[in-house]
């Protein structure tokens, strides 16, 4: 993963993605894994519970690919779900090298 972030490399760091808590939370609620599912029917690179749950993301390739999701995604989710479209940032993470 610390390579993949270094290159940038989007693809690689959504194939990357993993929670271990996953395991013990979507089997007992289902809409997070429902969001999970609809995020990837639409084809995104990854998607991924944050955290303990209180967020579900997806990773997609560009710009014009994350409005056309957020599109598809509100017209099919509960009036109360919020979805926001961001960036990767490449100066957030430094790796240190000894």
């Amino acid at each position: 993963m610390l390579t993949a972030i270094a290159h940038q490399e989007q693809a690689q760091i959504a194939r990357l993605l993993y929670n271990d808590l996953e395991k013990v939370v979507l089997p007992e609620h289902p809409k997070i894994q429902a969001l999970r599912d609809r995020f990837q029917r639409l084809g995104v690179l990854g998607t991924m519970m944050s955290g303990s749950g209180s967020t579900v993301f997806a990773l997609v390739e560009s710009l014009a690919q994350a409005e056309q999701v957020k599109a598809e995604m509100r017209s099919t989710s509960p009036p109360d779900l919020d979805l926001w479209v961001t960036k990767f940032c490449s100066s957030g993470v430094r790796l240190a090298t000894h």
